[in-house]
């Protein structure tokens, strides 16, 4: 007796056969960092998301195609927006820098302090590629207002080497973050930084990041 098998099953069977050999265990194979390339970053805002989505092209950029101005430009800016953006940290990450320093942490921690971090964190490593991704936080995000937002995130910064191409950890935690919406488009005004129970080893939280390479 001949067996006919229909096209369209022989052609799902050739599909699923070539996505085993190709995709195969990279499924879910974290992206890996790539050199900046393209035009110059000019943000978008519209969104919290397409800022949340900037924000990470500019860490991307690592101060090149207007990576910083893009980066800053998501951030609440006194000048424009009447009131500051402030960070705060973990208590966790206040403890280990002043156990570490001797000294405590910048209260506020503004713009200018973030600009310093953000020309700090691009010099180092300088070689390096380095990417930024977001996920769900752990926490339901709250219904948005018009005019504001709350949003949980969890945030995963790598880099990958200039000699090796090894990708290797820099910071893995969580954030809640505060938006409000004004002609210029979501603002950031507030991140409150969490570290990660427990981190891939040699990463650490932004918020550490935040006092080390300023």
């Amino acid at each position: 007796m001949t067996v006919r098998i229909r096209p369209s099953l022989l052609m799902l069977a050739l599909v699923l056969a070539w996505a085993a050999t190709t995709v195969g265990c990279d499924l879910f194979k974290p992206a890996e960092p790539e050199p900046p390339a393209g035009e110059t970053i000019a943000g978008n805002y519209s969104t919290v998301d397409s800022t949340l989505d900037t924000m990470a092209l500019a860490i991307r950029a690592k101060a090149q195609l207007d990576g910083e101005n893009a980066y800053l430009r998501a951030l609440a800016d006194p000048t424009l927006d009447g009131r500051s953006f402030e960070a705060e940290f973990d208590p966790a990450t206040v403890a280990r820098y002043l156990a570490a320093s001797g000294t405590d942490v910048p209260n506020p921690w503004r713009r200018d302090s973030e600009s310093l971090f953000y020309q700090g964190f691009a010099r180092s490593n300088q070689n390096d590629a380095h990417d930024m991704r977001w996920a769900d936080g752990d926490q339901t995000d709250p219904p948005p207002a018009a005019d504001s937002a709350i949003v949980f995130r969890k945030y995963f910064v790598n880099g990958k080497s200039s000699t090796t191409s090894q990708v290797y950890p820099i910071a893995v935690g969580q954030a809640e973050m505060h938006f409000v919406r004004n002609s210029r488009g979501w603002i950031m005004v507030r991140w409150i930084d969490r570290e990660d129970p427990a981190p891939p080893a040699g990463s650490d939280s932004y918020g550490m990041l935040r006092l080390t390479k300023r």
